[in-house]
C-alpha cells in the first residue's frame, strides 16, 4: 500500500492544475482502495479468528477441568468400590466364622441333649414305680 501511495504521488507531481486525472493514477488509487479494503477485511477476519481461538481455549480449559474432576471422581469411586469389596470380604469371613460357631454350638447342643436323654431313659427302666 505504501508503494502504491508513492507511485500515485510520483504520478501526480508533474500534473498542473489544468491537467485531468491521469488514468494510471485513477487505476492506482482504485487498486489502493481495494487493497485497503482487503487489508481491513483481513484484519477483521484475524480479529474474529483470535476471538474464536480465545473461546475455544476457554472451552478447552473448561473441558480439561471437567476431565480432571471426572478423573478425581473415578478415583474416589474406585476407592469406594475397593472399600466395599474389603467390607464384603470381611462380612463373608465373619459369616463363615459365625456359621462355623453355630454348627459347633448346634453339635454340642445335640450331644448334650442326646446325653441327657440317655440317663433319663436308663433311670426310668431301672426304678419301678
Amino acid at each position: 500500500m505504501g508503494r502504491l501511495r508513492a507511485e500515485i504521488a510520483a504520478l501526480q507531481e508533474p500534473e498542473g492544475p489544468d491537467t485531468g486525472a491521469d488514468p494510471r493514477v485513477v487505476c492506482l488509487e482504485s487498486r489502493l482502495r481495494q487493497q485497503e479494503a482487503d487489508f481491513r477485511n483481513l484484519e477483521a477476519r484475524f480479529d474474529q479468528a483470535v476471538s474464536e481461538r480465545d473461546v475455544l481455549q476457554d472451552q478447552s480449559d473448561h473441558l480439561a477441568e471437567e476431565m480432571r474432576l471426572a478423573g478425581d471422581e473415578i478415583k474416589q469411586l474406585q476407592e469406594d468400590r475397593n472399600d466395599l469389596d474389603r467390607a464384603r470380604e470381611n462380612a463373608e469371613y465373619e459369616l463363615l466364622l459365625t456359621e462355623t460357631s453355630l454348627a459347633r454350638a448346634t453339635e454340642t447342643l445335640q450331644q448334650a441333649e442326646s446325653q441327657s436323654a440317655r440317663p433319663v431313659e436308663t433311670s426310668g427302666e431301672a426304678s419301678p414305680i
